[in-house]
């Protein structure tokens, strides 16, 4: 597996802000584009880190991947986002029926949850292996949820 962290030439720690990513690429797009002399191989890999390192779901899988390559990845679903899946079905038939209902107020107490997660993601040293595994299995669905509400809202506007 490819080394994201050291691609971007960057510390591997579960949490980078997006800034200090974005800054990491820019820098080095600069030498290595292809209009530049650089490769279109190492743009490409490049490209690739960057893509893994942006997103922090992305970011902490691949952090967990690399150092624990053996663990498997945390499956259960976190006991507190049970709750959450009727809520959130509710909402997303009530869009499909052309509703709004609570869907903008449900997608915003998901997008705070999601910022919960990663200022704990942020707390967390590297060596919270079970606590960065959780906090993943968090994102994963808060993700999706917010995309799915998010997604249901826009084409309720159009």
């Amino acid at each position: 597996m490819n080394d994201a962290f050291a691609r971007l030439g960057l510390a591997r720690h579960p949490w980078i802000e997006a800034d200090e990513v974005r800054a990491a690429f820019h820098r080095l797009a600069a030498t290595n584009h292809p209009d530049r002399a650089g490769s279109t191989a190492d743009f490409s890999e490049l490209t690739r880190a960057y893509e893994i390192l942006r997103d922090p779901a992305s970011r902490l899988r691949h952090f967990l991947a690399i150092e624990q390559p053996d663990r498997a990845p945390d499956a259960g679903i976190p006991a507190d986002l049970i709750e959450w899946f009727p809520r959130v079905a509710a909402q997303l038939q009530a869009l499909k029926r052309g509703d709004a209902g609570d869907a903008e107020t449900t997608l915003a107490e998901l997008t705070a949850s999601r910022e919960t997660a990663h200022a704990r993601i942020r707390e967390l040293d590297a060596n919270h292996f079970d606590e960065l595994a959780h906090a993943l299995a968090r994102l994963g669905f808060l993700d999706k949820w917010i995309a799915q509400l998010s997604e249901g809202l826009l084409a309720l506007k159009l």
